[in-house]
């Protein structure tokens, strides 16, 4: 049911999000938290 409610939310608001920044600000912000997920990867990584 949670799935369900976050993809209803997620479609609903995705056309928003488009047209406030685009498809350029869309990928500045998958790059930002693809780069926050390798940076604690590799900060866990060096930990170990």
């Amino acid at each position: 049911m949670l799935m369900g409610a976050a993809g209803a939310v997620g479609g609903r608001f995705s056309g928003l999000v488009m047209s406030w920044i685009g498809y350029q600000g869309l990928n500045l912000v998958a790059v930002s938290i693809a780069s926050l997920v390798v940076a604690v990867m590799l900060a866990s990584k060096i930990r170990s």
